[in-house]
């Protein structure tokens, strides 16, 4: 089961009955089998656990079918296989020696063998259950019992298990050999970043900890079900490997993304989402695959922009040029700074002019940081009226992408992407005059800005309205690495423009050597 304790997966069927029958099933469930078992002197079946349930909470028939038929079904649907330990029953199989199962379960036989064959396991000589037999490992019994059947001595008996007095400690003491599959829990209970963790989650109660400990059993299985380990790294979180990496940290992250997603467009009433690239498409296929098949959440779209791509025609003052001006720039020429920030691309002769007006030749290297740009300011103002006019350009392409998701015709559209400041968000609203909410991973002050500017949400999971400190939620301080790790392998959006055809061309920045590089790592 993908738990911590087996025990939880009663909450589960506690949770899933609802609030009354759940709280019966809470309070007499476990009473029930012990006294079953005190009752009939050895060990109980379902049905006999059942009888005293029904006793014990007076119980209707319809009643206890109902609660017999959901732990039933809850068993069968969180039976897990562990591959390692499957791969060793074939190896056993492949012997051609008997291989029997034997386990202390009040579980009737056929809800066994279902979750068995789900798992693939088939081909077994014998099943020996302590329900059937009356006799359990625990005490011995059910050993001796089998070594019975077979005729056989203890160290003709090899013993593999979990269980370390059950299935190690009691057939050793027996004197058979035994091989000892440690379960997955008890092994990330030992690794100095995880004993705080599954502690904690084992702290929780209710509903909390149902929720906590399916998403940790999950995890803790995938990462160490299996039986060696080659150059166990026991001080990593999970196993350092961009799969796992994958299933453990990002999966997880998301998926409790998009279910907080999901709860806050019902509750401010969005009827359709844009994710934004390029973050996006990883977010929009977890959302597709999470809400297939449901007609009651709002439809999606994956939009191609760039806080390049929308800053430029969003354009209308000398204010919104300094603005783009002051975003972080590295060490590059003059002329690729005022390509890649305004799409301008002077010809010669206006080189000429600005050299011997300002000293600027293009291959004159410029940096932008702490967003001061007072060395840029005399070269910005002369060329305020090319910008205007490569926004106005800008301005139709982009208008007429937008137009193909229609997102002027939406009441009340949202677009979804990691964070943080909500500038893309800002520019539809002043590009499009129209309410465009956000819904991101975290949020800086700057979104608050945003939405008290344009009066609309810009709401983050995580967290909200960060401000940069020496003391930042961790997520936030490796936020550049969070992005990397959920990019796509598709180049950045630069700007729109019309062509003769009526369609509308995108103009990309070309993939960098480490973005190409890294397609392999996402990929896995």
């Amino acid at each position: 089961r993908p738990l911590l304790n087996p025990e939880t997966i009663k909450e589960i069927i506690a949770e899933k009955a609802g609030d009354t029958l759940g709280d019966v099933f809470r309070r007499y469930r476990q009473i029930a089998e012990h006294q079953a078992r005190i009752k009939k002197g050895k060990d109980v079946n379902f049905e006999e656990i059942y009888i005293q349930l029904g006793e014990l909470a007076n119980l209707s028939t319809d009643d206890l079918s109902a609660l017999k038929r959901l732990e039933e079904d809850t068993e069968i649907s969180l039976a897990q296989p562990r591959p390692a330990g499957i791969d060793l029953y074939r190896k056993a199989i492949a012997t051609g020696k008997p291989v029997i199962l034997i386990s202390d379960m009040f579980l009737p036989r056929e809800i066994i063998e279902t979750c068995l064959k789900k798992v693939g396991i088939q081909n077994w000589h014998s099943i020996y259950l302590s329900n059937e037999v009356g006799m359990r490992k625990e005490s011995g019994e059910l050993y001796h019992y089998v070594l019975q059947q077979f005729n056989i001595k203890p160290n003709q008996l090899l013993m593999i298990g979990d269980n370390e007095r059950s299935d190690v400690q009691i057939p050793c003491d027996m004197g058979a050999s035994f091989i000892h599959l440690i379960r997955p829990v008890e092994l990330a209970r030992g690794l100095p970043r995880l004993t705080a963790i599954v502690n904690s989650v084992e702290d929780k109660q209710g509903e909390e900890k149902i929720n906590s400990e399916i998403h940790l059993g999950l995890v803790i299985n995938k990462n160490y079900a299996s039986l060696s380990f080659d150059n166990f790294d026991f001080e990593s979180l999970v196993i350092p490997d961009p799969y796992y990496q994958g299933y453990s940290l990002v999966g997880p992250l998301l998926l409790s993304f998009i279910n907080w997603l999901l709860e806050r467009v019902k509750e401010d009433q969005i009827d359709h989402l844009y994710f934004l690239s390029r973050e996006g498409r990883l977010l929009k296929a977890v959302y597709d695959e999470w809400c297939y098949g449901r007609n009651d959440v709002p439809g999606s779209d994956y939009m191609v922009i760039s806080r390049r791509a929308a800053s430029v025609p969003s354009i209308t003052s000398m204010e919104d040029i300094l603005n783009i001006a002051k975003v972080e720039f590295y060490p590059d020429t003059i002329e690729n700074f005022l390509f890649i920030r305004y799409g301008l691309r002077l010809p010669e002769e206006k080189w000429k002019r600005l050299s011997s007006k300002l000293g600027r030749s293009p291959n004159q290297l410029v940096t932008v940081q702490n967003k001061e740009i007072n060395h840029l300011l005399p070269l910005l103002k002369i060329l305020e009226e090319e910008i205007f006019t490569r926004s106005l350009e800008e301005k139709d392409g982009l208008w007429q992408y937008l137009s193909g998701l229609e997102i002027q015709r939406k009441s009340n559209p949202a677009v979804v992407d990691v964070g943080y400041s909500g500038s893309v968000q800002k520019y539809l609203n002043k590009l499009l005059d129209q309410r465009i909410h956000g819904y991101y991973l975290m949020t800086s002050e700057s979104a608050q800005g945003v939405a008290e500017k344009y009066n609309v949400i810009a709401r983050g999971c995580f967290y909200e309205n960060l401000s940069k400190s020496t003391n930042m939620p961790i997520l936030y301080k490796y936020s550049f690495e969070l992005e990397k790790l959920m990019s796509y392998n598709e180049p950045q959006i630069q700007f729109y423009e019309p062509v003769q055809d009526g369609t509308v061309k995108g103009n990309f920045r070309e993939l960098t050597n480490e973005e190409i590089a890294s397609v392999k790592i996402q990929q896995n």
